[in-house]
């Protein structure tokens, strides 16, 4: 979904409790309890009498999702210029499956020991990952493979010794 480029905050999607919840792939409950006015840290929205709305595409809501990054190289609170709004928030069961990996193997790489870890979202006890953003896809590309390193030694070693 295309998000537009506005200055009034009456051009943002304007989301309801459960529709921010199910964007950002996490529980309602743990929305609700992060808008609330005993929240220390606040998801940023409007209180429309009992409903609260939070404005999808805003730059508010924008910089609360990236104070929440968690990445190797990444400098917390500066933006990346990409609309984090386009991306598709998976929880590690969800990318575990796409890459055809054990959910363990996702959670050991986002533990704080490893030294590159997957970059990811961490809202409270839950992390999410934004698929599509340049972060993961430069992540993944660190780790392709191209070439059997067995065999290039191999070679190596034979160029060497004739």
């Amino acid at each position: 979904m295309e998000v537009p480029h506005s200055t009034s905050i009456l051009d943002f999607i304007g989301l309801d409790t459960q529709r921010l919840a199910d964007r950002l792939n996490l529980p309602k409950s743990w929305v609700a309890s992060h808008s609330g006015i005993k929240a220390k840290d606040r998801i940023p929205h409007f209180g429309l009498g009992r409903h609260d709305c939070f404005a999808w595409g805003s730059p508010q809501l924008a910089s609360w999702i990236e104070a929440h990054r968690v990445a190797a190289n990444h400098v917390p609170g500066v933006l990346d210029g990409e609309l984090i709004f386009k991306f598709v928030w998976y929880d590690s069961q969800q990318l575990a499956e796409r890459w055809g990996v054990p959910e363990t193997w996702v959670r050991e790489y986002v533990r704080k020991r490893i030294t590159d870890p997957i970059p990811h979202y961490q809202f409270g006890k839950y992390v999410r990952f934004a698929l599509g953003s340049s972060e993961l896809a430069g992540w993944l590309e660190r780790r392709m493979v191209v070439a059997n390193n067995r065999k290039v030694e191999r070679a190596q070693r034979r160029e060497t010794i004739q």
